[in-house]
């Protein structure tokens, strides 16, 4: 299967193709791919955050996921992150699936500097145990760092199959939505910045992209590092 031409291929056979190649990855692949990839956010977030230092408000909200299956490892991101003494106070979130809206996510706080308690879900996929408390909307995120299968040169975004992304920021489909969850407290008044992290031979041409998919703003990946679309 060629991985240049999606069109000739359903999505299904695709999504299949690439996380069996990504399963396939060794640990030193997976280690490699991810230190590049974490010092490529690394040093967009440090440009990013003196870039908008007057407009910030603490704390700083960051979604990420908790890498399984083969995906990119985030831990380098969190380990800068728990030791870098930015300016600004940063809180950092990881996705569970809502104990009551089935099929969407909610994002709860991952404390950088404690052993966070976490278990697995229904798809072995583990998360923090549930605190109302360090519980927040999506749409209070500023930044998103998501996990993807493939991703085309228009930031169309190709997930596991189940669209719990998709529908956790379906209010970001809609321009005309948009006002609706906007408020003080999030960083961009269009809402989170999500970002896409994946491999280079997840980056695909020509996405057949659906109605209700949520696209991309950006993509990292070892080799092309960060690019806006």
């Amino acid at each position: 299967m060629s991985l240049n031409n999606p069109s000739d291929n359903s999505r299904n056979n695709l999504r299949n193709f690439i996380k069996k190649t990504r399963n396939s990855l060794l640990k030193d692949q997976i280690s490699a791919a991810s230190n590049n990839i974490s010092d490529c956010f690394i040093k967009w977030l440090d440009a990013f955050l003196e870039k908008n230092k007057s407009n910030i408000k603490n704390p700083i909200k960051i979604g990420a996921y908790l890498s399984t299956g083969g995906e990119v490892n985030l831990e380098p991101i969190f380990n800068y992150l728990s030791k870098k003494n930015y300016t600004h106070d940063i809180c950092l979130y990881v996705p569970a699936l809502h104990p009551v809206l089935k099929g969407c996510l909610q994002f709860r706080e991952y404390d950088l500097n404690l052993d966070n308690i976490k278990i697995p879900n229904a798809y072995g996929i583990f998360e923090p145990v549930l605190d109302s408390n360090k519980t927040i909307p999506t749409w209070e995120l500023d930044i998103v760092l998501m996990p993807l299968v493939a991703c085309d040169e228009n930031g169309s975004r190709l997930g596991m199959g189940g669209g719990y992304y998709d529908r956790s920021f379906a209010f970001l489909s809609n321009y005309y939505d948009r006002d609706k969850y906007n408020d003080d407290s999030c960083l961009q008044n269009s809402g989170p910045i999500l970002i896409g992290v994946g491999y280079d031979f997840q980056k695909v041409q020509g996405l057949n992209s659906q109605d209700w998919d949520v696209g991309l703003d950006a993509l990292i990946s070892p080799s092309g590092g960060f690019m806006f679309f």
